[in-house]
């Protein structure tokens, strides 16, 4: 639960996300990524067949020497940017 407190948007924002650095790669651990935001970041990653597939040179998914999960830090700010025109038009402005 103490994890989740430091993941939640409220808490996150001032801080900042953590990023990772993998193989001189900046990158975000999925597990660190904002709790309101995991569960869309995730479907948005895996509606992306280029970003999830092994043999797709866009292939976006990192592992760490603890198997964790991280994403390019690239692949983070396109997912973000995907949500702000989704907001925008769902706002319809």
């Amino acid at each position: 639960m103490h994890r989740d407190k430091w993941r939640a948007l409220m808490f996150g924002i001032p801080a900042g996300v953590p990023s990772i650095e993998l193989d001189g790669e900046k990158a975000l651990a999925l597990m660190d990524a904002p709790l309101e935001l995991d569960e869309a970041l995730r479907r948005w990653l895996w509606s992306r067949p280029e970003l999830v597939h092994e043999d797709s040179p866009r292939y976006a998914l990192r592992f760490d020497s603890r198997e964790r999960m991280a994403i390019p830090w690239d692949v983070w700010e396109e997912f973000l940017s995907w949500m702000q025109q989704a907001l925008l038009q769902a706002l319809d402005v």
